[in-house]
């Protein structure tokens, strides 16, 4: 079972939050989160409208989230408010079982005020801790310089940039930046 304890975090605009693991019934808060994050960042893979998870379906998945043990789901909350959320996944195939992948989105009105570092570090101290996880991943927009920085900044490298991954618009496109951080120590032999 896949949970971390409930966190309480200052912003830097001095709001009180708490990093905690998104409960089923939560679902409906968290689609309408997802819609504003859609309509509202440009670094996302998810444009607008193309979201057809339905309540009973984000219920379930929300669930599913809870039940693995290597997956999480955490939302920032300023009292029942989601101001952020953050997914994360174990790859399922035992030759890459060790790492997996996260994904985080932050209220427009609440981005730049340490909120995103304080879910990456629950991530990563969770991760750590974690049985069979050893380094965690994400993919990033390449224009995206403010979480390129902050990855970075908490020890996050790149690993690999693929060319055009993204199609913004006809002709313009963006690249993929791959980057991980080990949580574990690691007995590096190459084959």
């Amino acid at each position: 079972m896949a949970r971390i304890p409930p966190r309480t975090f200052r912003s830097k605009t001095g709001h009180d939050l708490t990093i905690r693991c998104v409960e089923p019934n939560e679902g409906a808060a968290l689609l309408a989160f997802a819609d504003l994050i859609d309509r509202t960042s440009e670094y996302l893979l998810t444009q607008p409208g193309e979201r057809q998870m339905t309540l009973e379906q984000e219920h379930a998945w929300l669930q599913k989230n809870l039940d693995e043990a290597g997956s999480l789901a955490l939302g920032a909350f300023e009292g029942d408010a989601f101001i952020g959320f953050l997914n994360f996944k174990q790859n399922e195939r035992r030759r890459i079982a060790h790492h997996g992948a996260f994904g985080i989105s932050i209220h427009p009105d609440h981005r730049g005020t340490g909120i995103g570092a304080a879910m990456i570090h629950a991530l990563l101290d969770w991760a750590a801790l974690a049985p069979g996880i050893e380094k965690v991943t994400l993919g990033v927009f390449e224009t995206n310089a403010a979480g390129r920085a902050l990855y970075a900044k908490m020890g996050f490298r790149e690993e690999c940039r693929r060319e055009r991954e993204f199609k913004i618009a006809p002709g313009k496109y963006v690249d993929g930046i791959e980057m991980s951080i080990w949580v574990k120590p690691t007995e590096s032999t190459r084959v």
